[in-house]
């Protein structure tokens, strides 16, 4: 149909192996569904009940790595020749074994960018999709129809490939009609730089559907592919990134008609030789690991339990002889690539919970990162609770209550939710004048133009500039959010004013910072030259710490510095051999010098501080 999710349409055809007409009946229901429900980011880790469904995953078991002949044996041989049978082997004899395959079909408003870092894991096979209907042309504009990111939810009429999540197909979903062919291209570049730097070796699938659409000719219909390939090669392509070219059709992308079903086999064909492919699919994993897995995820359910702690999940590893924690902490990292779990490692204090239900902690999170004009649900429910100006509070300004909080996360999980919210740098306290309340800077508005113009005219500027590969969303973001905490922690200071692209944030009374998002780069402005080299520092060693914690190492940027007096920036090495002031003198230390090499969030605020209160 005409209005159906282009992303839930195809990840439906992906898994689909029924009759025209069982498959048309499919898409009326998902259709149904679709109008019915404003969905959320969907994350379905395809966790299992048992070890021996946990089996599937892999080629074969390796339980050599733990010999202790003192433990009782995890099952007897004949329930594993009985249970596990062929299905260890992947390939199997005739290399004609299914994979096993879960499809997360993610829910794409702006506001969720700030959670890549939680999606986009390495042992996955990614699908860019894109809408191919439009007029003839090389313009993308013309041949290439794209927009922003609508929602699509998971495929839970599909459980066929919900068994295991041994490896992950993210499906996306381009679907206005965006005037500006630039524009169109810039959307497919941020999507593919997005997957690059999370997941850098990662397959990517370009895929390109309404194939029935470009004409009823099949030369026509060349010529409409063959423009779109060259604006593919020559606009989107111009770095390395690890798409899976159409070798077939001689073409940078898959076409795939909405019809027909025409290149459904195709994609699906390719989808499977490139994942035999990858090196994880015939790793060999121990027995042992998996049924820690399986006990671990059946007492949490059993106690109704989302996340754990990594002590319970020590106790629980040595009933079945994994006894070493760097054997539990690799088995843990392995699970959370394959999605099972959730467990960021960037700091201690992160490595200390691990989420056992990943789609209960996105969920949780998508209850205040949200697009408030598609996701009302509850308004009714929060206005009957009396905290109706709470929720205008947080649609409006990005502030919410502590009572608005534990009514949307609940009594039990609250401190949990604020804890980890904090830590990844999504949420900060707002303790200004007689208000106590949270930031949420992702769902923060836009500034209006004649805020900027009037602040942004005398101090000294630097800026960072990240055009060598591209500024991520949730970047600019955090800045905000650790520069508000940091704000919080300083006596005398006035509360802030801040944007999705702009803040005014006071440190105490001895002046105050302004930043700017542009396009690929922001920029700083100190209105008190005293206070320059330590926010030049501070900000250095902010970014540091965003891009060790949530960007995978992935961020590159070149820091510049204004010339006093003349709209002209220079490196921020060479104003260091220039002794450029405000920014150096004889006394001023290395700028960044704040290690925040796995440094606990606190324990680097603090020492945020003291660089702040430290004498000129």
């Amino acid at each position: 149909p005409e209005n159906m999710d282009m992303t839930t349409e195809m990840a439906a055809e992906l898994a689909s192996g029924q009759t025209m007409f069982e498959h048309s009946l499919e898409k009326e229901k998902l259709s149904k569904r679709r109008s019915a429900n404003k969905r959320m980011p969907s994350f379905e880790s395809g966790r299992v009940d048992s070890a021996v469904s946990v089996g599937k995953m892999f080629e074969r078991v390796d339980d050599t790595q733990s010999t202790d002949s003192t433990l009782p044996p995890l099952m007897s041989q004949d329930d594993i020749a009985k249970k596990f049978h062929t299905k260890l082997n992947l390939r199997g004899k005739d290399q004609k074994h299914k994979l096993e395959l879960s499809i997360y079909d993610y829910g794409g408003q702006d506001v969720f960018y700030t959670l890549h870092h939680l999606f986009l894991t390495k042992y996955g096979v990614y699908l860019l999709v894109f809408d191919m209907r439009g007029k003839t042309g090389c313009q993308l504009a013309n041949t290439v129809p794209l927009g922003f990111w609508r929602p699509a939810s998971f495929l839970r009429d599909a459980p066929h490939i919900l068994n295991q999540n041994w490896d992950i197909i993210l499906v996306f979903d381009m679907r206005e009609i965006l005037k500006n062919s630039q524009n169109s291209v810039e959307y497919l570049k941020f999507w593919l730089n997005s997957v690059s730097l999370h997941a850098p070796s990662a397959p990517i699938l370009v895929v390109g559907t309404f194939l029935d659409k470009l004409g009823k000719y099949s030369r026509t219909k060349k010529e409409k592919l063959r423009s779109i390939n060259e604006v593919l090669g020559l606009q989107v392509f111009q770095r390395k990134y690890n798409i899976v070219p159409n070798v077939r059709r001689g073409l940078l992308f898959f076409p795939l008609s909405n019809l027909n079903r025409g290149g459904i086999n195709e994609i699906r064909t390719e989808i499977e030789n490139v994942v035999r492919k990858q090196h994880y699919t015939n790793r060999l994993v121990s027995l042992r690991w998996i049924r820690c897995l399986d006990l671990v995820l059946s007492q949490g359910k059993k106690a109704g339990k989302d996340w754990c702690t990594i002590t319970e999940v020590r106790q629980i590893a040595q009933t079945v002889g994994v006894r070493s924690h760097s054997e539990i902490d690799e088995m843990l990292s392995l699970f959370h690539q394959f999605g099972f779990i959730i467990w960021l490692t960037s700091t201690e204090a992160l490595k200390r919970t691990i989420t056992i239900n990943p789609q209960w902690l996105i969920d949780s999170i998508s209850k205040l990162i949200r697009d408030k004009e598609l996701h009302t649900s509850n308004k009714h429910e929060i206005i009957s609770a009396g905290l109706g100006r709470d929720l205008d509070d947080l649609n409006q300004s990005a502030l919410v209550t502590r009572d608005l909080v534990e009514f949307l996360f609940g009594k039990d999980h609250v401190d949990f939710m604020i804890d980890f919210m904090q830590r990844t740098m999504l949420l900060s306290e707002w303790s200004f004048g007689q208000e106590s309340k949270y930031l949420i800077p992702s769902i923060l508005k836009d500034s209006d133009i004649e805020i900027i113009e009037y602040d942004s005219g005398n101090g000294a500027v630097c800026e960072f500039d990240f055009c060598e590969m591209f500024l991520p969303a949730g970047v600019f973001e955090r800045v905000l959010c650790l520069f508000v905490a940091h704000s919080n922690r300083i006596d005398g200071s006035s509360k802030p004013t801040v944007r999705s692209d702009y803040g005014k944030i006071w440190c105490g009374s001895e002046g105050y910072i302004l930043l700017h998002k542009q396009k690929e780069s922001f920029s700083m402005t100190i209105n008190n030259d005293d206070m320059a080299a330590k926010s030049l520092s501070i900000i250095v060693s902010m970014l540091h710490k965003i891009n060790q914690d949530v960007m995978s190492n992935g961020l590159v940027w070149k820091t510049k510095v204004r010339l006093s007096g003349r709209n002209k920036f220079v490196s921020l090495e060479e104003a260091k051999l220039l002794k450029l002031k405000p920014w150096f003198n004889d006394s001023t230390q290395a700028i960044g010098n704040l290690n925040a090499s796995h440094l606990d969030l606190t324990t680097f605020m603090e020492n945020i501080l003291e660089t702040q209160l430290a004498p000129n």
